[in-house]
């Protein structure tokens, strides 16, 4: 005769304490940030804080910025070699590598200011900016709104020289994210597409009947 063996079901929780309390804040000390200003923007990587641009009330813009990293507690400067002239009202994105800063005003809101159609792109990873084209650019203008739709940078309203208030909608999407399309053939449900400079890339079409002219981005 067998007696049956009794089986008990172990649970064990465990707390994990939170790395800060929660709903509180707490001052960062360490290293060199930039110097103060209002009116700069800030985008998030991932793993630092970029934040560029502003000015200092008085009619001082800036070209500067830095990279904070709260993991080391610590603050990297942003390169001015390259970078867009000095700025404030203007808007950053972040495109999962660059960031993209574009528009404002060349002083201090209330000064002698003239607004901007120019930008730039940064890339932490290499501490260097790119400049935008200006080609098809929306009106210069401060204010604006900017978002990045995982493969462009749409830019609405704003307000230009003149008290002007756009009601207008622009798109930029990098240039080196961007092939343009220069034949296709169906093989098999599937598109082929042949690009300047990269061929033999397959998209599958699942519900379109055709393909009209334009641009495809790089898949991530």
């Amino acid at each position: 005769m067998h007696t049956p063996i009794g089986r008990t079901l172990i649970l064990l929780f465990l707390t994990i304490p939170a790395l800060h309390a929660q709903d509180t804040w707490q001052q960062r000390l360490n290293g060199t940030p930039p110097t103060a200003r209002i009116h700069h923007t800030a985008v998030w990587t991932g793993s630092e804080m970029i934040v560029w641009g502003g000015d200092n009330n008085i009619g001082s813009t800036f070209n500067t910025g830095g990279r904070y990293n709260p993991a080391s507690n610590s603050w990297t400067s942003v390169t001015t070699a390259g970078a867009p002239v000095a700025r404030s009202g203007h808007m950053a994105v972040w495109t999962g590598s660059e960031m993209i800063v574009w528009g404002g005003v060349n002083a201090a809101p209330g000064s002698q200011a003239t607004d901007l159609k120019t930008g730039g792109r940064y890339n932490p990873a290499t501490n260097s900016w790119t400049a935008m084209s200006t080609t098809g650019a929306p009106a210069a203008r401060n204010a604006h709104t900017a978002v990045w739709t995982g493969g462009e940078m749409i830019v609405w309203v704003g307000f230009g020289g003149g008290a002007a208030n756009f009601n207008d909608t622009f798109s930029y999407t990098p240039d080196c994210g961007i092939f343009q399309i220069t034949s296709t053939v169906l093989d098999h449900g599937n598109l082929i597409l042949e690009f300047p400079a990269v061929t033999g890339w397959t998209y599958t079409l699942w519900s379109l009947d055709t393909l009209t002219n334009g641009t495809w981005p790089i898949p991530a």
